[in-house]
């Protein structure tokens, strides 16, 4: 609803600064309109979206990331505008604490820093890329 809001009261040059990142959204819908360039012609190059980078985290068995991004981001594909925009990454793994079951587990710690290497980091993540750009 924040994303919404900021759609309809921020003006471009602002919303074109911005990159939204979620964990374990439970959002029902996603919003990012395409927009249109001030060039003349109606190639696709003259397209982009209002909001330039989202990019959706989720754990496969977080509970309100299965009702809300994994369930709807995936509802509209194959229609023309798809109402939940960004990147969805999937992880296997359950928990929906920021900290503890998303930031734990992609920054683990090896003493007082970030360790170099951990399953996360080494992990394949599930890439959904049927919701824009």
């Amino acid at each position: 609803m924040v994303i919404d809001w900021l759609l309809a009261d921020l003006p471009e040059d602002k919303l074109s600064k911005l990159e939204v990142y979620t964990f374990g959204n439970a959002a029902n819908h996603f919003n990012n309109p395409v927009r249109r360039s001030a060039n003349d012609g109606d190639r696709l190059k003259d397209y982009y979206r209002a909001i330039p980078h989202i990019e959706h985290f989720a754990n496969s068995g977080d509970f309100v990331a299965r009702f809300g991004v994994l369930n709807y981001a995936r509802k509209f594909v194959g229609q023309r505008e798809n109402r939940f925009v960004g990147q969805v990454f999937e992880r296997e793994g359950s928990g929906h604490m920021f900290g503890e079951h998303y930031l734990d587990t992609m920054f683990v710690m090896d003493g007082d820093k970030v360790a170099e290497y951990n399953p996360f980091m080494e992990s394949y993540a599930k890439v959904d890329n049927h919701n824009g750009r």
